[in-house]
């Protein structure tokens, strides 16, 4: 009898045994899950933009890039940095593309290199902010909606709009590195993305001056006033050269090219190069938000100060850009990509709640 009871309790015990390893394993399954659709969404990512820089590779330049080339960038750098006759002229991309030979300067890859540099870069640094967070589900969202096919048509032609995105994911994921651990390095990297956003396009600063005012204002130590202010005087000295003819060139603005920004309209305009122009994208957005609203609630501190004052700065700008009513949708392009960097600083290691709906989210866009 005491065998059988024995014999009993044994099987019992190997049955809870093997019912906890079936658990561990599904668990283990279930947490995987956002790795793997993360590793997914990159490669996805990572195909799209070899596609598109293999087609702008093997197209000739289009008219605007090959007015930049023709009178900008092939004068030298010189050139490229004191003449802002139109609005053309990127300044910092054309003092950068300006050391091609003239022989070879107008051929679609030395033409387009750097921007085709440029956008694998912020590629590159949004998977790497996504994996520091550890934000799957949000970075997997974010790879593939920065994958945009308009925003890829835009950022990889011979111009500074791939050096502009670049410019402003570098200032919003060191401002929020710098709100993490306060490491003097980011705080000197979020400066130099914030000149170079600005000496790229000079609309830029309706984004970069923001965002490092918050900055000083949730951090209002000495190092931070001396790098801001520093990084402020080196963009008024680039632009000294130009200045009047940037005056010049916004005072006619509105004549020469339109008034694109007259409506709130502009704005969903410049959040489509992130966000699906179709129902998939109220999906897209709703994650989002959700993702949003969980960490200003639950999430750490320096969380909610870097999304806060990514929110406050993403609506001066556009409150900013609707203004002036002036300035061109696609020059508002590097505010849009923003977005997906505040997508990833949002999620961070999602509740079962949340993770339903990241899914939901991911798939839908594929």
């Amino acid at each position: 009898m005491r065998n059988n009871v024995h014999e009993a309790s044994g099987a019992a015990g190997e049955t809870t045994r093997v019912n906890e390893a079936a658990a561990f394993r599904l668990q283990g399954w279930w947490r995987g899950l956002p790795v793997l659709a993360f590793a997914l969404a990159a490669a996805l990512a990572a195909a799209l933009l070899a596609q598109y820089i293999h087609a702008m590779a093997t197209t000739s330049l289009w008219v605007d890039e090959y007015y930049t080339v023709v009178a900008f960038s092939t004068k030298g750098p010189w050139a490229a940095w004191t003449d802002y006759h139109v609005p053309n002229n990127h300044i910092l991309y054309s003092i950068a593309n300006s050391f091609w030979p003239e022989r070879i300067a107008y051929e679609p890859v030395p033409a387009r290199l750097l921007s085709f540099l440029a956008t694998i870069a912020a590629f590159v640094l949004l998977a790497w902010f996504a994996v520091r967070e550890r934000a799957w589900e949000g970075g997997a969202l974010a790879l593939l909606l920065l994958a945009d096919t308009q925003t890829l048509d835009l950022v990889l032609q011979a111009r500074g709009y791939g050096f502009a995105m670049l410019a402003a994911m570098v200032q919003a994921v060191a401002t929020a590195r710098y709100l993490a651990d306060g490491a003097r390095g980011w705080l000197i990297v979020a400066a130099a993305g914030a000149f170079a956003a600005v000496a790229t396009l000079p609309i830029c600063v309706l984004l970069a001056a923001p965002l490092a005012l918050g900055l000083l204002l949730l951090r209002p130590r000495r190092e931070v006033v001396v790098v801001l202010g520093a990084t402020a005087l080196l963009g008024i000295a680039f632009y000294l050269p130009t200045a009047a003819q940037v005056v010049e060139v916004a005072g006619s603005y509105a004549r020469e090219w339109g008034t694109e920004y007259a409506t709130v309209g502009a704005v969903l305009r410049t959040l489509r190069f992130v966000l699906p122009n179709d129902p998939l994208g109220l999906v897209c957005l709703a994650a989002i938000l959700v993702s949003i609203a969980i960490a200003l609630v639950r999430g750490a501190p320096h969380r909610r100060d870097f999304l806060v004052l990514s929110l406050a700065t993403l609506a001066v700008f556009f409150a900013a850009c609707l203004a002036m009513t002036t300035p061109l949708v696609r020059t508002t392009q590097f505010a849009a990509a923003v977005v997906p960097v505040l997508l990833v600083a949002a999620s961070g290691p999602a509740g079962m709640g949340s993770r339903r709906l990241w899914i939901a989210a991911n798939v839908a866009l594929l």
